[in-house]
């Protein structure tokens, strides 16, 4: 075969680019940040119903805070990744 006709060992690699990577791990970041507002909305409603009806909401609540942290910390690591050079 011609090496002239072969695929070249690099092509494909622009699709791992350095930004085409920052990318990906921005798309991702904002998936799970997303996922975590929506369950942390959920937890929310949850607790609000809770104590409408007058149960127990220590527990709740304690999960509530820990997801609020957690969706910080989240949005804090999408920072650093937006923050990170290209190149």
């Amino acid at each position: 075969m011609d090496r002239g006709l072969r695929p070249s060992h690099n092509e494909g690699m622009a699709e791992s680019s350095p930004k085409r990577i920052k990318q990906q791990k921005l798309a991702e970041a904002d998936d799970h940040i997303a996922t975590a507002e929506s369950l942390l909305a959920r937890q929310l409603s949850l607790l609000a119903e809770l104590e409408r009806d007058g149960h127990a909401t220590e527990d709740a609540r304690a999960l509530m805070e820990t997801m609020q942290e957690s969706l910080r910390q989240m949005r804090a690591h999408r920072r650093i990744i937006e923050a990170e050079p290209e190149a």
